[in-house]
This record gives C-alpha cells, sequence and structure tokens, in this order.
C-alpha cells in the first residue's frame, strides 16, 4: 500500500472527518438543516442516520466525527432551529428607534417567511421524548427560553412604554409566542398566511372580547 493510500485509509477511518467535505462548522450545519427537515417530513423514528448522512451529502463517517448518534443529531437540531429563530428575532428587538408593536409585526411578518422555507412537524419534541436523556431534554428547552426571554423585554418594554396594556410581561410573551409556533396556521391555510397573521395579531392588540360603549 502507497503512503497515499495509508493517508487516505486514514482519513476516512470512522469519526474522522474527510477533509474534502469542506470545514467542519459548514458541514455540522449542513447535516443539522437537512436531518430536521427529514424529521419533520417523516418523524423521528423512520429517519435513520445513513439517510441524515445520505441527504446531507457526507459520509457515515463524517456524521459520527460530528455527532455520537441519532438522539444527539436530532436535539442539535432543534437547538439549530431556535438559535435561527433566536438570530431573527434580535435583528428586530433591538430596533428600539420603532415602536413595540410595530417590532412585534415585524417579527410576525418575518417569521411567516422564515417557516414558509420549511414545514414543522407538530409534536415532533414529544415523538422523540423517549429516545433522548433528561439532559439532552433540557438543553432543548433552555434554547427556546433564550427566545421566550427576549418576548418577555419587548413586552416589558411595551408596558413601561405604554403601548400594551399592564399585564405580566411573561403572559404577554407565552401569548405572543403561541402566534409564532410553526404549526399556529394548520386547519385554517385556505384563509392565507398573511391574512391570519393580521387578525391574531389584532386579536393580540386588541382582545376579541367587544367593549360596551354604554
Amino acid at each position: 500500500m502507497s503512503e497515499n493510500e495509508k493517508n487516505e485509509k486514514l482519513r476516512r477511518r470512522p469519526g474522522r472527518r474527510p477533509i474534502e467535505e469542506g470545514s467542519a462548522q459548514d458541514t455540522r450545519r449542513d447535516i443539522l438543516d437537512h436531518a430536521l427537515s427529514q424529521f419533520n417530513e417523516r418523524g423521528y423514528a423512520a429517519v435513520s442516520v445513513e439517510e441524515i448522512a445520505a441527504a446531507a451529502g457526507v459520509t457515515k463517517a463524517t456524521l459520527y466525527y460530528h455527532f455520537p448518534g441519532k438522539p444527539e443529531i436530532f436535539v442539535e437540531s432543534i437547538r439549530h432551529l431556535a438559535s435561527k429563530i433566536h438570530a431573527m428575532i434580535e435583528g428586530i428587538v433591538t430596533r428600539t428607534d420603532l415602536p413595540v408593536t410595530v417590532r412585534l409585526s415585524l417579527i410576525v411578518q418575518t417569521r411567516r417567511e422564515f417557516f414558509a422555507t420549511m414545514s414543522f412537524r407538530e409534536g415532533l419534541k414529544e415523538e422523540a421524548q423517549q429516545f433522548i436523556t433528561a439532559e439532552q431534554e433540557g438543553r432543548i428547552h433552555q434554547s427556546f427560553v433564550r427566545v421566550h426571554g427576549m418576548f418577555r423585554e419587548l413586552m416589558a418594554e411595551g408596558v413601561v412604554r405604554g403601548e400594551l396594556k399592564q399585564v405580566n410581561p411573561d403572559i404577554l410573551a407565552s401569548a405572543f409566542g403561541q402566534l409564532m409556533r410553526p404549526t399556529a396556521h394548520e386547519g385554517i391555510e385556505y384563509l392565507g398566511m398573511e391574512v391570519i397573521d393580521n387578525a391574531m395579531l389584532k386579536l393580540f392588540f386588541e382582545g376579541a372580547q367587544v367593549t360596551s360603549h354604554n
């Protein structure tokens, strides 16, 4: 065996990332993006490590270089999604020159555009729960706690500015978070996503109860 062949075999040993498959960070991102897409389309149990590797265009050895197994791929793919959502929202929340209500409307609009490029399976986390550890579940939870924290800060700012009612910011953030769920439009898509979002925002800002004018 030549020296080059020995080196190639060493590089291809399980747990080592093939050099030609790009930088470690880019490869890891690609794996997570494709894994999340697979999990969303077919569910956790139906997707194999081999199928994730094939979808991402990497070898199985490369995948195991980055992740110890499917449960960790799942956990990190959800955290990867949460990180994207966090970055999307943070870019709007920090625009303090805009009224809070305008920023909330922008968040909903951007969320609609964001999830238009992907499907999201309701109950996916619950489906995978039996396969992941309590520690892994905790990491997923903490990723979305960060998102709730930004909503809470924005709601608190809105209350102080007099743009929102004097309601506990955590309650406001939780209510708004329901509007942000990827599955918020399920069953009423025929109305049109923009129409639904605008109606939900109006309900959030004004409430559903008719105010007496007596």
